[in-house]
């Protein structure tokens, strides 16, 4: 059992309770999709790992009365990694980059409920934000990821209790098959920040649409990864 940070601790506390009906669609999908990353079968699994997705999606929808959300894949490869799926609420629209992780998945998913009970996507930030504002608009978005990541890896665990105890947790909310490289972890996160807060394009786009699954501060999203 690979050993859990005081963040992953205090979010095993807050379990949510679960529909029956949630359960035994991610049971059924983990009966039905062991993640395997063969080079020879690689896109043919891939394509069936993510129409099994789709219908995950559909069946936690309706469980929740939620309603047209997709899901659709971009630059899978064999070893990547989910850092940088996110979910885009105008378009209802989950996109898992790099790897099909479930538990990424869950997070964006968490992500379309929060929205769905209410939450709102921000009014982005304006091209030269003060420091409140970016404060502001940055505990705005780790709130939403915290709620996110208490839906998505407590309900991992509930159905993937061993994987969930093998998962690396070397830090803060960061759950890896295998132990990252933190200082690449961290590339990802200061690019990511750097572009929202200098990019004139970018706050453009928080205006149009929530994108905190790939924008969040201090922390990056995305980055729970297992092997289902």
């Amino acid at each position: 059992m690979s050993e859990k940070t005081d963040y992953v601790k205090q979010i095993l506390t807050e379990s949510p309770r679960y529909p029956v009906a949630v359960i035994k669609a991610l049971k059924v999908f983990k009966k039905l999709h062991r993640f395997t990353e063969s080079p020879d079968t690689f896109t043919q699994d891939m394509a069936t790992r993510l129409e099994g997705m789709q219908t995950l999606v559909d069946q936690l929808s309706e469980s929740y009365h939620i309603s047209g959300i997709t899901v659709a894949s971009a630059q899978l490869r064999p070893g990547g990694h989910s850092y940088n799926s996110f979910y885009d609420h105008n378009r209802r629209k989950i996109t898992m980059v790099g790897k099909l992780s479930i538990l990424t998945l869950l997070h964006e998913f968490g992500h379309a409920l929060h929205f769905h009970n209410g939450a709102t996507t921000g009014q982005g930030l304006p091209v030269f934000p003060t420091s409140e504002q970016i404060e502001m608009e940055n505990q705005r978005r780790e709130n939403c990821e915290h709620i996110a990541r208490v839906w998505s890896i407590n309900l991992f665990k509930e159905v993937y209790p061993r994987a969930f105890d093998n998962l690396h947790n070397p830090e803060g909310h960061i759950l890896t098959v295998e132990n990252p490289n933190i200082s690449e972890v961290t590339a990802v996160q200061t690019a990511a920040a750097s572009a929202l807060l200098t990019a004139q394009e970018q706050c453009r786009a928080a205006d149009a649409g929530d994108h905190s699954s790939t924008f969040v501060f201090p922390l990056t999203p995305g980055t729970s990864e297992e092997r289902g």
